[in-house]
């Protein structure tokens, strides 16, 4: 997942820049009408859906809001081709999330103190579950 996302990153980073530089430079740049409206729509989905969770995706207490937000974005992102085809590589990526790895939103400020009191209480009665097996 580390290769995929610095790909995404150079990608963002690099999309961002000719849509900037491109008034003024388009003989150096040489984009059809075409090839600019795709790095426009892309840029418009990394502001929209990605950058939010880029931006905090450093905190470990953070970590599984920063997996959830992103696909509760996308499911109410207006591009579908792009919603369908995010979604679907979120999806093949999220192998890694767990009920151990949830547990950290407990120290998260972006949740609110009643879905934590929520994830407690689930979590204990899972726990609770599972040992009586």
């Amino acid at each position: 997942m580390c290769s995929t996302q610095s790909k995404l990153d150079v990608k963002d980073h690099l999309s961002m820049k000719m849509e900037l530089l491109y008034d003024g430079n388009e003989t150096v740049l040489n984009l059809t009408g075409r090839q600019m409206q795709s790095i426009q729509r892309f840029n418009r989905f990394v502001v929209n859906v990605y950058i939010q969770s880029w931006f905090t995706s450093r905190s470990a207490p953070d970590a599984p809001v920063n997996d959830i937000h992103p696909i509760q974005r996308l499911k109410s992102y207006d591009d579908s081709d792009l919603r369908n085809v995010r979604l679907k590589m979120m999806l093949r990526h999220s192998w890694y999330l767990s009920p151990e790895l949830a547990t950290l939103a407990v120290f998260s400020k972006q949740v609110p103190d009643e879905e934590k009191s929520d994830l407690i209480s689930n979590r204990l009665l899972n726990e609770n579950f599972f040992h009586l097996l």
